[in-house]
């Protein structure tokens, strides 16, 4: 589901587009499911009323198709959404050091994939939340900016109604390889 998307293709809408995302892992042809879908971040313009809704499936385009073109449903207008109070932003690291990695969810089988769109946290030594962020298309995430000292980070994401979490700590920037492995679980944010 994309939320006001600026820019639309005739096959695709960028990921990036989308401001709330929840995953549904597949659905049987003429099936239907309801989604309850958040938009953490809020809406640009913080007004309530009405918006316009694109739908996408095979977002990540993992699944070739004679006709691409199919995939994209919309736009709806939607009316009566509310836009709930703002909470701090979250505060700009001032450092020029670098945590990133790649996170990755345990599924049926035992098998760790690379999660995208995944929900990013950085907390710093004291647990005060520093940044945020979402994971790429293959998993990867970066944090830019951190200053020294010892962080954590968390992982979150929810599919077909599954919330999945993970944290690493005792990070210290510049680190790489700071990879998360996401499980069956409760997100702290």
């Amino acid at each position: 589901m994309f939320l006001d998307p600026v820019e639309v293709n005739a096959t695709s809408i960028p990921l990036y587009q989308s401001g709330g995302y929840i995953a549904v892992s597949g659905l049987a042809a003429g099936a239907s499911t309801l989604l309850t879908i958040e938009v953490p971040d809020g809406f640009p313009d913080g007004v309530n009323g009405s918006r316009e809704v694109w739908a996408m499936v095979d977002s990540l385009e993992q699944i070739a198709e004679a006709d691409e073109t199919n995939n994209i449903g919309g736009p709806t207008m939607v009316t009566g959404i509310v836009t709930a109070t703002v909470g701090t932003p979250t505060p700009v690291p001032a450092g020029v050091k670098e945590i990133s990695g790649i996170t990755r969810v345990l599924l049926s089988g035992n098998k760790l994939v690379p999660q995208p769109r995944a929900r990013l946290f950085l907390q710093d030594g004291s647990g005060q939340l520093v940044s945020t962020t979402s994971s790429g298309i293959n998993g990867n995430y970066r944090f830019l900016n951190v200053e020294d000292g010892s962080y954590r980070v968390w992982s979150c994401i929810n599919i077909d109604g599954t919330e999945y979490s993970g944290s690493i700590a005792n990070i210290v920037p510049t680190n790489t390889l700071a990879d998360i492995q996401m499980l069956v679980g409760f997100c702290p944010y």
